[in-house]
């Protein structure tokens, strides 16, 4: 029996690798000249290495996933750590022992209110399904601190400042999982009740950790993992075409049968597609008619430093969640590669932005160097090596009520249509991150 997968992103990898494992003869395509898609790294003319996006690799603690996306093999090339450090600037100061919001910051009368509101919400059963974010916030950490905390979070990052439109997920999109509340001690007591113990977190990034460890190379960047990857496929039988796109799609009874490609080279005897790529460009394929909209896109913006100084703090990653601050995510390499580091003297780091597509990127990478220094992530007279901007205007889609009203009606048409293809990735379902990609794929391909 011929599989087809269609994308050779990780979601497509990984699907590749369990359909040959269990006897299929797979086939998997890609656009790009190379798999990985966002993980992906490149060098730069002082060979220091750069992510395209995703950076650490993170185990999913189930041996039957883990045993093919992390081998052990692979783990010796790796720097192996016990837990992921990240930390957070909020309110005027960096917390780099937590990735948490903290609540205090907002001030004694704040914080005050909205640690009753928390409590108060214990006693309330029954309440309806919450439709978007708003609904959601409050209902888990009341009306204060959704104005006062997350309101101006999110209309930051998702340029919304309606939440009411916003996907009633949006905040974990972004880390956001638990806030800090009181003092350490009494947060111990309270994360002992289970419906407290999802909303709040621990004041210490070593307490309550996942026992799932997180990878990244000893040298190189992500890319590596791709690379490793590809010899996988290669080593299973898998048949990847790269550099290639579907360009048209036989459909018989329902069901995909071939697809010719643009090199000209025509897939037959299909039995089943799993398409890893945005839904919309297989109905495009497919010539099919469906409502045109598409979902609002932010501008990501990825800067690029090296510097002549380590990096103040130890952690790997630091979210600024502070509105009045351009960056978002900070990676500094130096943590992740200390070695490397302290062997070159030259300490990378990446800076993540999303903005509206008006934005002018004149003059930005002074403006970050200088939000650096602010945070507290650099000393003052670091010197800059090497700086680089790159920009997508269509980096991270806005997920609200519109992005998810076109997404289940494309499927909709899709399964009328023609049902032997399972959408799988977080570019065709609604897994996000990748221990959820990894999870959705294992279960349904395992059926």
């Amino acid at each position: 029996m011929s599989k087809l997968v269609v994308g050779g992103g990780i979601a497509g990898i990984y699907s590749a690798i369990l359909l040959r494992k269990k006897g299929y003869d797979v086939t998997l395509i890609e656009r790009a000249d190379k798999l990985g898609g966002l993980l992906n790294s490149f060098e730069n003319e002082y060979g220091d290495i750069f992510d395209l996006g995703t950076h650490f690799i993170a185990g999913t603690g189930k041996p039957e996933i883990d045993e093919d996306v992390i081998p052990r093999v692979w783990q010796n090339d790796w720097n192996k750590y016990e837990n992921e450090r990240a930390a957070n600037f909020f309110a005027g100061s960096l917390d780099d022992k937590c990735i948490f919001l903290d609540s205090n910051k907002l001030g004694k009368d704040v914080h005050n209110q909205g640690f009753v509101e928390i409590l108060n919400l214990l006693d309330l059963k029954g309440q309806p399904d919450s439709q978007n974010a708003k609904e959601n916030l409050e209902n888990l950490y009341g009306k204060t601190l959704t104005e006062k905390l997350f309101g101006p979070i999110l209309t930051k990052l998702y340029g919304e400042s309606d939440l009411t439109k916003l996907d009633r997920n949006a905040q974990i999109r972004f880390a956001m999982r638990r806030i800090l509340v009181s003092t350490p001690e009494i947060t111990k007591k309270l994360k002992t009740i289970p419906e407290l113990d999802s909303r709040i977190g621990f004041h210490h990034y070593l307490e309550g950790a996942s026992s799932n460890h997180q990878y990244y190379p000893k040298s190189g960047g992500a890319g590596d993992w791709i690379q490793k990857f590809e010899k996988r496929l290669d080593e299973l039988g898998v048949k990847t075409i790269k550099n290639t796109a579907i360009e048209s799609i036989t459909v018989s009874e329902k069901k995909i049968t071939s697809v010719k490609l643009s090199s000209g080279q025509t897939i037959d005897d299909i039995d089943e597609v799993v398409w890893t790529i945005p839904t919309h460009l297989l109905l495009n394929t497919l010539k099919l008619e469906y409502p045109k909209q598409l979902p609002k896109f932010r501008k990501t913006i990825i800067t690029y430093f090296v510097f002549d100084k380590k990096p103040k703090n130890q952690s790997h990653f630091i979210f600024c969640y502070d509105p009045s601050f351009l960056s978002f995510r900070i990676t500094t390499y130096s943590n992740w590669q200390p070695d490397q580091a302290e062997r070159t003297n030259r300490h990378r780091v990446c800076i993540e932005t999303l903005t509206d597509h008006s934005f002018d990127t004149t003059g930005l990478e002074d403006k970050l160097k200088d939000e650096l220094i602010r945070m507290g992530i650099i000393e003052p007279d670091s010197n800059i090596l090497y700086q680089n901007t790159m920009i997508s205007p269509s980096g991270f889609p806005v997920m609200d009520d519109r992005y998810y009203q076109n997404v289940e009606s494309i499927k909709s048409i899709l399964f009328q249509n023609v049902e032997n293809v399972k959408l799988l990735g977080k570019d065709s379902s609604n897994a996000w991150f990748m221990i959820d990609v990894f999870n959705e794929i294992y279960q349904n391909l395992n059926k």
